[in-house]
């Protein structure tokens, strides 16, 4: 009995897959395996061989946004929406001075820093990655202050 998503699959079409692939492999004889498995269906091959066939499509979708390349979209609209801040008050006030530089630099710093940290996130287990998170903002926060008024180096002088 099939299910609706159920991929079909026979001794024939294992042979076939096995001359295209291994074809080393092609003259061995199939035949269907006892085990009854609901992800799987398993051929023998031989006396010694085996292969495993998937009885239905593979639904798997990664919802960690970390792992999806999409998440470098994000940080540069996030980088831009932080970059429109300074960008308005320059509209309304003379007490905010930034010149291109500034933007570009700002920028490159923003959306340097978020993507280091999705590449060093995709590495580590997930339940680090808020104190990730967190070095990674105090880094920023620290050349950010650096750069504007230099605490403790004259960078921002």
């Amino acid at each position: 009995m099939f299910h609706a998503d159920e991929i079909y699959s026979d001794e024939a079409l294992v042979s076939r897959l096995l001359a295209a692939q291994f074809p080393e492999w092609a003259d061995l004889p199939v035949r269907l395996a006892d085990a009854a498995g609901t992800s799987n269906v398993i051929y023998r091959l031989g006396d010694k061989l085996s292969a495993r066939l998937p009885r239905n499509l593979m639904k798997t979708k990664n919802t960690d946004l970390i792992m999806q390349n999409r998440i470098f979209v994000w940080i540069a609209v996030v980088t831009g929406l932080i970059l429109s801040v300074p960008l308005v008050a320059m509209q309304f006030t003379d007490e905010v001075k930034w010149e291109f530089l500034d933007f570009i630099v700002m920028g490159a710093l923003l959306f340097g820093v978020g993507s280091a940290f999705v590449q060093v996130a995709r590495v580590t287990p997930r339940k680090y990655r808020g104190v990730i998170g967190i070095g990674f903002a105090v880094a920023l926060l620290y050349v950010w202050a650096e750069l504007a008024v230099g605490i403790f180096t004259n960078l921002g002088s």
